[in-house]
């Protein structure tokens, strides 16, 4: 156990294998970080906007309305 804890070449690849494993859950959790706080929110107020649009986006036709009014004129 003495010659374990004084081979430093044993404990450089340990601790090279230890920060190659935190290296890359760091990176998972900068990338969810980066997904919930601002791809997530971009993407609902993008769905949330394109809704809102779509239901106040009335289409009218002119010319039914323009006939409409002629009608209602002599009817009167």
């Amino acid at each position: 156990e003495i010659t374990d804890n004084l081979n430093i070449s044993k404990q450089l690849s340990a601790l090279e294998i230890n920060i190659e494993e935190a290296s890359r859950k760091i990176i998972s959790l900068i990338t969810i970080f980066i997904v919930q706080t601002i791809i997530m929110p971009l993407l609902f107020l993008w769905f949330f906007i394109a809704v809102v649009k779509s239901l106040f986006t009335v289409k009218f036709d002119n010319d039914i309305i323009a006939l409409m009014f002629n009608k209602s004129k002599f009817s009167v």
